[in-house]
């Protein structure tokens, strides 16, 4: 009997240290506004605000469960080092664009109006280029359109971008 309570009291005590774990990285992670980090880019014709994501966490959750993207506003995937990365739509609400950037900051892949329903194919739509990418761009659907915006023209702004 005695074995039972305490085994019990235990993992009650283990689930409250997980759930606080759990809430604080949250809140770190999440909710704290302040520490967000935002580049102005030159898109094509448009000027656009967007959010840097660096952590892998952060670059995971990207912009599921968000109701839209303001327009001019977008959020920009930075990678530590050249590579092949692969996005995805799962949790999305809304379409995107999702531009594909060198460490130069030349655009080398574009995905017009990328859709939530993508994730749902079988198999799951992943959006990656071949060509390698340091930067990943995910403006609000229509974005590219409207701004002119190529494969081969350069955002300056990530040509000095860390």
């Amino acid at each position: 009997m005695y074995n039972r309570r305490m085994y019990k009291i235990i993992f009650i005590f283990a689930l409250l240290v997980l759930g606080f774990i759990g809430y604080s990285w949250y809140q770190n992670e999440y909710k704290n506004q302040s520490n967000k980090e935002f580049v102005n880019l030159t898109v094509g014709n448009d000027e656009v605000e967007a959010e840097v994501v660096r952590s892998f966490t952060a670059k995971t959750l990207g912009l599921s469960g968000r109701d839209g993207l303001a327009p001019n506003t977008g959020m920009l995937f930075v990678f530590t080092e050249t590579s092949n990365p692969e996005i995805w739509m799962k949790n999305m609400k809304f379409s995107i664009d999702i531009i594909f950037v060198s460490r130069e900051g030349r655009v080398v892949a574009i995905f017009e109006n990328a859709t939530p329903e993508s994730y749902f194919e079988t198999p799951k739509k992943m959006f990656r280029t071949l060509e390698g990418s340091r930067y990943v761009l995910e403006v609000p659907a229509g974005t590219v359109q409207d701004s002119r915006l190529g494969v081969g023209m350069t955002i300056e702004e990530l040509a000095a971008f860390k």
